[in-house]
């Protein structure tokens, strides 16, 4: 019985999700995705969590939350592997070293600013 309650939860969650997705509104199908339990929605998890950061200013906050997309592709991958999954999960790691890369030029450029400060 525990079992299908599990599953009614994850159907819930799931479509609660999706609908979050087509009206565009990603936090809310990131926050309903994250609480499936089942593998194979944790793609879409992934998407959700991309797609709404894609838009903040704030890159702690894109890394945060592309690092945890990465992860619900990857915890996806360990129970089935597909190609889209993969092709999200190297999309999204790529967008996430150039950010990083950002952060670090802009974290340089800032210490200099600094350092020609003081003098």
């Amino acid at each position: 019985m525990h079992h299908n309650k599990m599953i009614e939860s994850d159907e819930r969650y799931f479509a609660l999700g999706n609908d979050y997705y087509r009206l565009d509104n990603y936090k809310e199908a990131a926050q309903a995705f994250s609480r499936i339990e089942n593998y194979k929605w944790l793609y879409n998890a992934g998407n959700a969590f991309y797609k709404f950061w894609e838009e903040s200013d704030s890159i702690d906050e894109k890394i945060t939350f592309w690092e945890r997309s990465i992860i619900f592709y990857t915890d996806s991958l360990e129970n089935k592997r597909e190609l889209k999954t993969e092709q999200n999960r190297d999309f999204v790691q790529l967008k996430l070293d150039e950010l990083l890369e950002l952060q670090k030029q802009q974290q340089e450029a800032d210490l200099i600013l600094k350092l020609k400060l003081v003098d």
